[in-house]
This record gives structure tokens, sequence and C-alpha cells, in this order.
């Protein structure tokens, strides 16, 4: 700090003069004030907003901080003790080092140049994303999450998927969310730690682009059983025949299936388990809602007659014994 220097406007009254001198009383290295307001107040029998009134308006300091940064020396003025000690202080901060205004401005414009090149490569990323269709390459749900993303904001979303989930899936929203944006379909706005999901954003191009069109399910001919076009889960389970503990299983094998499978959480499963021959067994399982619309989990026998009903005519219609293994 260099030239700190009192000024006093030439049309101060003069019972003002010794009151604003005692007030701006310092050493000079290191600079400190020698009178505190307290004393000041004190020593001339004066309140407070009559003594911030005198100071304010008929003096002020004037000093010049040296910039590091550019070795330079900008100009600083204060009218109050506050004021310029706030200043010492950022300009003696251990954890910053004190620049001029012209260098932090260099430094804003910095940062707004790297955040426009930051801004261009997002959206060459993101008209990439588009220009080949990667959501042709998604699931079942993320598609489907997509397309909300679209059509809804964060907090709609949020209390869709909580209602659609529930509590023990709920993570899954978040994990897809995160999945999207590695593809380039959406932005995601996190925290700190890049970890939790604050909010997130769709391009225009996206939206312009994208159309939500649900696979068509084949409607079944006349020739066919009302059951044939259903995805169902079922394979053989042979017996343990290297057994020798009570705790080893007692069926295991391996399997290889032809397509995708995927186990939805919240939706209703019915499931059989058949003896076959040599203590083997049969399992199928398939969503209800395939062989009979239900809302709810439970043990068939508790289902109404006319449910029953139907899954034994599917169960019947898929008997192990009729299957060539």
């Amino acid at each position: 700090m260099e030239n700190t220097q009192l000024k006093i406007k030439e049309l101060c009254p003069n019972q003002y003069l010794e009151i604003i001198k005692f007030y701006w009383e310092f050493d000079a290295d290191p600079l400190e004030f020698r009178n505190t307001p307290k004393r000041v107040k004190t020593k001339y029998e004066i309140a407070q907003p009559e003594l911030n009134n005198i100071i304010q308006s008929y003096s002020k300091l004037t000093f010049y901080f040296h910039c590091k940064n550019c070795n330079s020396f900008e100009f600083n003025e204060v009218n109050s003790q506050s004021a310029f000690n706030k200043l010492l202080r950022e300009y003696n901060s251990p954890r910053d080092i004190f620049k001029c205004k012209h260098c932090k401005k260099l430094d804003y414009l910095e940062i707004q140049r790297k955040q426009e090149i930051d801004r261009q490569k997002t959206l060459l990323r993101l008209d990439k994303a588009v220009n080949e269709q990667r959501w042709k390459n998604l699931n079942s749900f993320q598609y489907k999450l997509l397309d909300h993303c679209i059509s809804k904001n964060f907090k709609e979303l949020q209390k869709h998927y909580w209602s659609k989930l529930g509590k023990d899936h709920y993570k899954k929203l978040f994990q897809e969310l995160h999945s999207l944006a590695a593809l380039d379909l959406i932005l995601l706005e996190t925290d700190t730690n890049n970890y939790y999901v604050i909010d997130y954003a769709v391009c225009h191009r996206l939206k312009e682009n994208f159309a939500y069109n649900p696979p068509v399910k084949e409607k079944s001919t006349s020739t066919e059983s009302k059951f044939d076009n259903i995805q169902s889960l079922k394979f053989k389970l042979p017996v343990n025949k290297r057994k020798k503990h009570p705790d080893d299983p007692t069926h295991t094998g391996a399997t290889t299936f032809s397509e995708r499978i995927i186990i939805e959480p919240g939706i209703e499963y019915s499931f059989a388990l058949w003896e076959r021959s040599n203590d083997n067994l049969y399992l199928v399982l398939v969503p209800t809602e395939e062989i009979y619309p239900s809302p709810k989990v439970s043990s068939l026998s508790v289902k109404p007659i006319h449910i029953q009903e139907g899954i034994r005519n599917f169960m019947d219609s898929i008997n192990p014994n009729s299957i060539d293994w």
C-alpha cells in the first residue's frame, strides 16, 4: 500500500475539522488507526449517526494498492475506518493474491471465453447425438424415460417415477438419467460432486426430431392360441446329481436365452413349477397382465375364479409334458 492521504473538503465547517483529523489519525507502517470510533464519540460527545454524517460528508482516505499480477498500483478511496479495514483484509488475504480491477476484468473475460468454448463443444455433442438418432439404441425403460424428459419438468418426472418404481427401485431413475446424459441425449445439472441430479435439460433439436413410438404388439391370428405371442420365461431345472450335503442346492444347471429378457419392477408375474421325471423341475414365469389384467401380486388361490381359470388355461397350454427337451 502506497501514498495514503487524508482528503478534507474545502467546504467543511471549522467545528468539524478537529473531529475529522482525530478520527483519521494513523500510524503509517503498518497502517493502523490510533482512535476507534467509540473513542471519538466519547471525546466529542456525539452519537454514531452524527459522527457518520460528519466523516462521510466532508472527508475520505485515499491510497494505492500494489497489484502483483500486473505490477501496477490501483487507486482506492474510503470514507470510513470499517470500509478501509475491509479492503485491507482482502488485500492481505493469504488465500487470494490481490488483483486490480483491470486484472479481474481480464480474468472474467477469460472465464467467459472458456465457458463459450465448452458451450460450443456441448452443442456439437448434442447435435451429433441427434444426427445419429442414438435413442434407437435405448432399452424400453430409457426410451420411455427420454420421452418423459421432453414432456415433463424434473419435479414432475420425480413424482411420476416415485409412483411407478416405488422406494426400493427409485434410484433406477437417476441411474438411467446418467445413462442418457452419457449418450449426450440430455444435459444434467448435478451437485459439486457430480453425483446428485438437481435438474436436466433437453436441446431444442432433440425435441424437434424425437418422436416416441412404442412397440406395437402383433395381434394373434385365428389359427393361433391366444397365448402364442406372450413373452414368458420357462426352462428346465435339472436335479443336482452331485449333491452331498444338506446345504447343497437341489437343482443346478446353466441356460442360454435366445433373446433379451427384462424383469420390470412393479409388474405382477404369475409362475408355476412342475415336477418332471427323474426329479427334474420345470419353471414358468410370465406377466399376469399378458394372461389376464390384474393389479396386485398375490397367491393364485386368492385370485377371483375367472382369473384363476384364465391362468390355469394358460399353464395347461404350456404343460411341460407336451414340450420336447
